[in-house]
């Protein structure tokens, strides 16, 4: 008899072994009605969830209490949305839930607070949307996970000490809430727009998909993109004491950026500043092999530091006026897309280098005029484009074919 009920708890223990309940509405929209569910009963703790096409039209549950479960699966082609009708209600994804698994073409709308106790997961592999318009409350050090390939809106906040993950290829906004200060945020793919700012001590890891940020970000916030394929975009402002590192792939920047900030740009990756873009007085820019890129009119630096070859792209807008600051360091620094109106200034007392052998223009040496503006030693060729440059190479290689045919066929007649 013991034996029996401790194979019993260790059952429901096990993952895989949660029992099931599958909603049929058949009598009214109150989880806590036993009818409403197949088998009969209102589901138990830590049991998973189905919400399919048995009811055969759209639903509106109504949660009734506290639940507790452990997958939440939604497979249906009519809406679902699942409420509470008190605010002390909420649904609770148990220690290490599984989370939601939504793979339905109807929308599926979670407007019930929802509590966290493990690492759970949103995933969206549907054609409808996932709308989620609760707050969601987290034990400390546990993760929430946004997966999937379909199109998630959360427009509530998160509590408990943020720690965000995003993966897949799917479509992602955030509309609710300001993320709270000391957040984790790391970004491995899909299309995701942050319509939320993000306090001060933000970890923002981006290694994948392309994202917006459009409000602003705290002082003190970790920048890091390594992004093999696709783009991170912040259009507000960041706060004083940001450490910004682009790895690879490319950071776009179009507010302002705080005193004392600290940026690099290595090898792969490129800075963007964009209209509206300024680094305030103390920052550093380091160029690490990356390339710094300006669309910005008027960018003034108070320090660039050159630690390996790099770049400087102008991008051809003949409006660009850049101080690049106290220039120091090993490295050259090749500037293109340059025209004659653009205008390049550096602090001629504090800075370090060798202009003619540390700064060309497309291969020009660079010479200073009026003690601190740099142009160059000669006139700028335009830089021709890749597809100018592939034609060229098959136009020379066909005169160079027939004049070697011809010459062959000279020395087959005799000729010399």
């Amino acid at each position: 008899m013991r034996w029996s009920a401790l194979f019993i708890v260790c059952a429901c223990l096990m993952p895989g072994l949660a029992a099931q309940s599958t909603w049929n509405g058949s009598t009214n929209n109150n989880w806590g009605t036993s009818a409403n569910w197949t088998p009969t009963g209102v589901p138990g703790f830590a049991s998973d969830i189905i919400f399919d096409d048995t009811p055969g039209s759209d639903q509106s549950i109504v949660l009734g209490g506290t639940r507790q479960i452990n997958l939440l699966t939604v497979n249906s082609q009519h809406d679902y949305e699942l409420s509470a009708n008190q605010g002390f209600q909420r649904l609770v994804f148990t220690n290490n839930a599984a989370g939601i698994d939504y793979t339905g073409s109807g929308d599926f709308t979670l407007s019930a607070n929802v509590a966290v106790n493990g690492n759970t997961t949103f995933n969206n592999t549907g054609s409808g949307s996932l709308l989620i318009t609760s707050n969601i409350t987290r034990w400390s050090g546990t993760e929430v996970h946004f997966s999937g390939t379909g199109e998630t809106t959360f427009s509530g906040s998160i509590g408990g000490g943020l720690d965000v993950r995003i993966s897949g290829t799917g479509t992602n906004t955030f509309n609710g809430a300001d993320f709270q200060g000391g957040s984790t945020i790391s970004i491995t793919g899909g299309s995701n727009l942050f319509d939320v700012g993000f306090g001060g001590g933000t970890r923002l890891d981006v290694t994948g998909g392309d994202t917006v940020i459009r409000e602003n970000i705290g002082g003190g916030a970790d920048i890091d993109v390594n992004v093999s394929s696709g783009s991170l975009r912040i259009e507000g402002d960041i706060g004083g004491g940001a450490n910004i590192d682009v790895g690879e792939g490319q950071l776009a920047l179009s507010g302002a950026v705080g005193g004392g900030a600290s940026v690099v740009i290595e090898t792969g990756g490129t800075l963007l500043l964009d209209d509206g873009a300024s680094l305030a007085g103390g920052s550093n820019v380091e160029l690490d092999g990356g390339t710094l890129a300006l669309a910005a009119d008027d960018i003034s630096l108070s320090s660039l530091t050159l630690s390996s070859d790099s770049v400087i792209d102008l991008q051809n807008d003949p409006t660009v006026t850049i101080d690049l600051g106290d220039i120091s360091g090993d490295g050259t620094v090749n500037i293109i897309n340059y025209v004659d109106t653009q205008q390049i200034f550096f602090d001629s007392n504090g800075s370090t280098i060798d202009v003619a052998s540390q700064i060309l223009f497309f291969g020009n040496p660079a010479q200073v005029v009026n003690g601190n503006q740099l142009v160059p030693n000669a006139a700028i060729v335009p830089i021709p484009e890749p597809g100018t440059i592939v034609v060229g190479l098959l136009g020379a290689a066909f005169v160079l074919g027939h004049l070697w045919v011809r010459h062959g066929k000279r020395r087959v007649s005799g000729k010399a």
